[in-house]
Order: C-alpha cells, then structure tokens, then sequence
C-alpha cells in the first residue's frame, strides 16, 4: 500500500514538473505585457503614440496641401483680375479709336444728358412734346443708372405745367425673385425704391 502511494506520487512529481517545464517554455516564448496604472499595456500605449503621431502627420500634410492650395487660387484670382483690366482698357481704347459707343455708354451718356444742368431744360422741353407715357418692363433687372434716366424722363410728368396738358402715364413691371441681370448692375431693391419715389411725385403733383 505504501508503495503504491509513493508510485503514485512519484508519477504526479513527474507530471507536475512536465507540465511547469511547459509552461515555462510557453511564459518565455510570448511573455505577457506587464499592464501600467491607466490599465494598458505598454504595446496598447506605444500603438496609441503611433497613432496620434500617424494623425498629426496627415494634418500637417493636409494643412501645408490646403495652404498652397489657398495660395495658387489667390494668384490665379489676381491673375485674372489683371487680364481684366488689361482686357477692359484695350476695348475702351478700340471703342475711342473707331468712335464707337455700346450700350453702357449709351445708357451712361443719356444719364448725364437729362441730368447735365446746361442741357437738362431743353432736353426736358423738347421731350414734353412728345413723350406721354413710359412702359419699364422686366423692372427688377433694371440698373440704377437706367432707373436715373427713367426717372429723368418722367420728370416732367410731374411738373406743374407742361408743354400740353393731357394726363401722362408710368408704368413698371417686374418681380424682384426674378432678377438674373446684376452682373449688368441690375439692382432689384432699386424697383420698389423707386415705385415709392415715383408714387410720393404722382402724390405731390
């Protein structure tokens, strides 16, 4: 009996160090990462510090790419500002040369005829002969310079007296969501502004 105990013992001896010898050579193959304070591991933490430097490189990356993007798009603004400029004096100077006038011009020139105190009077006098009525259609894309000259015309309508007496009429039509002309100066707001400076004047007549 007592030799059968031993055997026994013996063989669980055996195991016992079969087994440790295992487990040691398993522990030296693949140590276990030893945890710090937060709860990681030290490989945790180093990947984490891989990342945030990985992040930070793309960011300076990305920024130094956003800034020279920034930089070539405000040089080729001023570039094209300047072939504007170029553009538009060579034009006026051709219109010079050749004694030529575009529609701005003529609107601008008609501006400053019915508002030009030299001229103004008889421009007007010669006008109330004839002119009885002014239709503004499409009035929401209607520059303020065009605005000054139909207000110049319709400036006698108002006076007290005119060259014939007989009822004279103005008549705009237009809505301002519609406007599509503001790269030609079209200033929607100039419609109701002047609706209400034409109606004090018919008013006030």
């Amino acid at each position: 009996m007592t030799r059968t105990i031993l055997a026994a013992a013996a063989t669980l001896v055996l195991l016992g160090s079969g087994q440790a010898g295992a487990f040691q050579a398993s522990a030296d193959t693949a140590p276990a990462a030893k945890p710090v304070k937060d709860g990681t591991t030290a490989e945790e933490r180093a990947s984490t510090a891989r990342l945030n430097a990985e992040q930070a490189a793309r960011a300076r990356a990305d920024n130094t790419t956003y800034a020279q993007e920034v930089s070539a798009a405000q040089q080729q603004v001023a570039h094209d500002q300047q072939v504007f400029v170029d553009e538009t004096a060579a034009y006026e100077a051709e219109k010079a040369r050749r004694g030529l006038l575009d529609f701005e011009d003529l609107v601008v020139k008609t501006a400053n005829l019915l508002t030009r105190e030299d001229a103004r009077e008889w421009v007007h006098y010669k006008l109330d002969q004839g002119l009885d009525h002014i239709l503004v259609d499409e009035a929401q894309d209607t520059s303020p310079r065009q605005w000054q000259v139909i207000e110049a015309l319709a400036e006698e309508f108002f006076a007290d007296h005119g060259a014939r007496e007989r009822t004279r009429t103005i008549f705009a039509v237009g809505d301002e969501k519609q406007s599509i002309y503001s790269f030609q100066g079209a200033a929607p707001a100039w419609f109701s502004a002047a609706r209400r400076r034409l109606s004090a004047k018919a008013r006030g007549a």
